[in-house]
């Protein structure tokens, strides 16, 4: 039997002075701290500081977080903003922070305690880290910025020119203009473990992760495995003891990528317990939130079984050995498909090993030329039902009381279901495989499965729990796609609820209206019904018919496939030659999958509107989000605001009385998300009965929970119950900003498009505009610049707004550099510019004037002319390697000169997201109260 591992040193009640002498005691053998090390450093508390932390509230605690968090602390010592304001940084200090992020202390920190480093050195210049490379004698080489996040500004050089182009984005990318330059291990395999420490000096390894992608590819990218599978015990214990004694890569004294997926595969709530740790809290103090018996100086241990590999999005290759071969070796977002290809030659027959092996009944059916639903039959006809476990801390040694769930064939199922009433207000349950959202926090469900969204997967619950209610409308489009077959099941077996009272059934909107809102002819039938207007436009099952569409609405056009997320295979075509690439590259276009044509409005506004509605037909409206990039740039990667700023109070009208009438006419429980275009007249874009990207968003710009007030409807109650009958517009500006991931992605296209190409949102909040759009300017990592020189480059689409752009940012006292074809048209309206040169037509060029610190900002609208394109690709990726702001849209642009005018005018105000609220008063907000319900 496995047993728990023991604290590696259990501390006293009372604890001692972290000055004192302590042993570090492991699994096997002890270790004594050295002092030239980290551990010294990161003792963040003395006797002294433990004893004021109870007496204060006022506390700066950043180790929950990236990089960013962490460099911020430098800054606030050097200003002495934590003395003005008595705030005492709680977690790891100063000190330690540099040891970790300094490239050079921490080498010669690993040297002091004899931890080996690959053949490295420090470079603060592009001379001095060409001196270290010469030095290493070999490419490749690995280039690390010193306080970056997610390997911004690094890479891997196979040559001196690749070698050269990292260096100086890795030079403009640290904070500290400092990069280690180190051996290549590319190849290696690649571990994490997860340490805490406290005050006390006990330590507890929490999980050890191993990627399965080998050194080289990013561990956030890679896919990654807890536990580790492939060290032994005693390459394990080496690890372990001297954290890590093969090769130390990386050392960070906060949480990191991986700290979430550790907190899931352990039940290990790792922020929740170093926050604890960083009040004073010391692990002995701590229970074990799962065992409710062991205190977290126990150290998680689990018993690795098969779960479901989830694979059903996995595409089937017909690759030949040499192609598979290739695949395999080179990481890429195919790899996986690589891998199934390759493992699937290997399939065997019986039906119980292949269910234990992790393939799914789509796989099944595909290899055995059956349904779906005839494998299901099957399977359950022979039995073969998977069993759920909880996962655990301490290898079944102390009883776990927390209902996690993962899914495994073998014959002792722990779920133990009950017969209560499920779903909002009774009991909730949770599916969802998800490690980073706090939806798949162990605490916040009554029963959490951590297994994927498949039809099987989610049958497979039904059948176990039997709840009363299913709610399909939080997880995007993929839960959306499985109402109809779900509600297929539920008609044909009509499963009685555990609790008794009816048959399971979905809640909220049907999946009959569900699929009304995705099926195109559907639902243009419904909107010629309503009178509800929509961009000219088709739905295409051929080559043919596209064309014809195209011919007959005029390019340019938006083609999308329907059914899906993030605007994925979403393009502008301007010509019939791209419209036939996109249908020959982009989407399988057969009857099966039709494609949708649509006029695009490029000079167009686009909204978004969220809406919550009951069964009782009572619609309010929870938001209007305007965008303030035009449209055609994807609503995830757009920033917005509420109030909208520029829509006319007719048009705003009209939004309103048709998503009130769309939500009625489909019959929508729950919530609703409508995008329109406007200028002078207003047209539906597209319905989603479903919750939006947008929600959060809404719901802290108006201080209601949107989602919450979603489910309760759904269960039954009114908005009337809730209290909620009017829109709420308030009184201050909100703005919603989109984090891109460029610095991340080399090479890749920056220009903002239909297809979602951010990885995060920050808000912005103020009681003006332009201020609330500069705090989210700032938020998402965008330094504004209040001087200098801008350089204005837009194509032909974009030039009549060229005359406001550059005025605005005359006005502000910035200089003006442009193009030829740029200047050429400001020239004939009387306003004279500096000229450069394009990358293409000799040096010096724009792109030199970047790396010579010259511009400060860039707007760039990209035309169609080729030569034009490749250059753009150039001088925005210089851009983005020397940190100089780049705007893509002319929205965009007018906004950032709207922001910089007032932060030249006056001082940002941090408040707090409850005081916006508090100080509107109950008058003032009565004033700004619409009604949209009709009761």
């Amino acid at each position: 039997m496995a047993a728990a591992t023991p604290p590696v040193s259990h501390a006293s009640q009372t604890c001692p002075r972290p000055s004192e002498s302590h042993s570090l005691r492991g699994r096997k053998g002890s270790q004594t701290r050295q002092k030239d090390g980290f551990e010294k450093d990161h003792d963040p508390w003395s006797r002294s500081h433990r004893h004021r932390a109870s007496l204060t509230s006022r506390c700066a605690f950043t180790d929950n977080g990236w990089p960013n968090r962490l460099e911020p602390r430098r800054g606030f010592v050097r200003i002495r903003v934590l003395e003005k304001y008595d705030v005492e940084l709680i977690g790891a200090k100063l000190d330690a922070i540099k040891k970790a992020e300094d490239r050079d202390l921490f080498k010669q920190a690993m040297k002091n305690i004899g931890i080996k480093t690959p053949p490295s050195g420090i470079g603060n210049t592009l001379d001095e880290c060409f001196q270290i490379a010469s030095e290493i004698g070999e490419f490749p080489l690995i280039i690390r910025p010193a306080f970056t996040l997610g390997g911004t500004g690094g890479g891997i050089a196979y040559n001196k020119e690749e070698f050269e182009a990292i260096c100086k984005s890795g030079l403009a990318a640290s904070l500290t203009s400092q990069i280690l330059v180190e051996k290549s291990l590319l190849g290696w395999k690649e571990y994490e473990l997860e340490v805490m420490r406290d005050l006390a000096d006990n330590v507890v390894i929490n999980c050890s992760t191993e990627n399965i992608d080998p050194m080289g590819v990013h561990t956030g990218d890679s896919i990654t495995v807890a536990l580790a599978q492939t060290l032994t015990d005693k390459e394990y214990q080496r690890l372990r003891d001297y954290s890590v004694k093969i090769m130390v890569i990386d050392m960070n004294p906060r949480v990191s990528s991986s700290s979430a997926l550790a907190s899931k595969a352990t039940g290990f709530p790792i922020a929740k317990m170093a926050a604890k740790l960083s009040i004073g809290y010391t692990l002995d103090q701590i229970p074990n939130d799962i065992t409710k018996k062991t205190p977290a100086s126990f150290e998680p241990l689990l018993i690795m079984r098969y779960s479901g590999w989830g694979c059903v999005e996995i595409k089937e290759l017909d690759w030949d050995l040499d192609q598979l071969k290739y695949s395999l070796r080179v990481p890429s977002p195919e790899r996986i498909n690589a891998i199934y290809a390759a493992m699937k030659k290997g399939m065997k027959d019986e039906f119980y090993e292949v269910k234990k092996r992790g393939f799914s009944d789509k796989q099944i059916a595909f290899a055995t030329k059956n349904s779906e639903e005839e494998v299901r039959k099957r399977q359950l006809s022979l039995g073969v039902v998977p069993a759920y476990k909880r996962v655990e801390t301490c290898a079944a040694e102390f009883e776990a009381n927390t209902h996690y769930m993962y899914s495994s064939y073998d014959f002792e199922c722990e779920s133990d279901p009950t017969g209560k009433k499920k779903v909002a207000g009774f009991e909730t349950i949770m599916m969802n495989s998800n490690p980073e959202t706090v939806s798949t926090d162990y605490d916040t469900n009554d029963r959490l499965y951590f297994e994927p969204l498949t039809v099987e997967d989610v049958l497979n619950v039904i059948d176990l729990e039997k709840p009363d209610g299913i709610i399909v409308q939080f997880g995007g489009p993929k839960p959306l796609k499985l109402a109809q077959p779900i509600q297929h099941y539920l008609d044909k077996h009509r499963p009685l609820a555990a609790s008794r009272a009816g048959p399971v059934r979905i809640w909220g909107t049907s999946p009959d209206y569900i699929d009304a809102a995705e099926d195109r002819e559907r639902f243009n039938a419904i909107l010629k019904e309503l009178k509800i207007e929509q961009p000219k436009g088709g739905i295409t099952k051929s080559e043919d018919d596209a064309l014809a569409i195209a011919k007959d609405i005029g390019y340019p056009v938006v083609v999308r496939p329907s059914y899906v997320l993030g605007g994925r295979a979403m393009e502008i075509v301007y010509n019939d030659d791209k419209l036939v690439t996109y249908l020959e590259n982009a989407v399988e276009v057969d009857p099966e999958r039709p494609v949708l044509v649509d006029k695009y409005l490029s000079d167009a506004i686009e909204i978004d509107v969220d809406a919550v509605a009951d069964s009782h037909g009572n619609v309010v409206i929870g938001g209007i989000m305007e965008h303030i990039e035009q449209a055609g740039v994807h609503s995830g990667d757009s920033a917005c605001s509420i109030p909208t700023q520029t829509i006319a109070s007719s048009c705003l009208n009209t939004i309103r009385s048709w998503t009130t009438d769309l939500a009625k006419k489909l019959n929508v429980c729950g919530l609703m998300n409508c995008q329109y275009h406007s200028f002078w007249l207003v047209f539906l874009r597209d319905a989603n009965p479903r919750a939006s990207r947008t929600v959060p968003f809404f719901s802290k710009a108006i201080g209601h929970p949107l989602a919450k007030y979603a489910a309760l409807v759904m269960s039954g109650k009114s908005l009337c119950d809730l209290d909620f009958i009017k829109e709420v517009i308030p009184k201050h500006v909100s703005v919603k900003e989109v984090v891109l991931p460029f610095e991340e992605f080399q090479g890749c296209d920056v220009l903002l498009g239909p297809e979602m190409k951010s990885t995060g949102e920050v808000m912005g909040i103020d009681f003006e505009f332009a201020i609330a759009f500069a705090k989210a300017q700032i938020a998402a990592g965008q330094r504004l610049p209040l001087s200098g020189t801008v350089f204005l480059s837009l194509n032909d689409l974009t030039k009549p707004y060229l005359e406001r752009i550059e005025n605005a940012f005359l006005g502000l006292g910035f200089h003006i550099v442009s193009t030829s074809g740029t200047a050429h048209f400001l020239e004939l309206k009387g306003i004279l510019v500096e000229r450069t040169l394009k990358m293409h037509e000799g040096r010096p060029h724009a792109g030199d004037m970047v790396a010579n610190g010259k511009i400060q900002l860039m707007v760039i609208t990209s035309s169609f002319n080729a030569l034009d394109q490749i250059d753009g690709r150039q001088l925005m990726r210089m851009a983005l390697a020397y940190k100089v702001p780049i705007i893509t849209t002319v929205d965009g642009a007018l906004a950032s000169a709207e922001a910089i005018r007032s932060l030249k005018l006056s001082t940002i105000n941090m408040i707090a997201l409850q005081d916006f609220f508090d100080t509107e008063t109950e008058e003032g907000q009565s004033k700004n109260l619409l009604s949209t319900t009709s009761l």
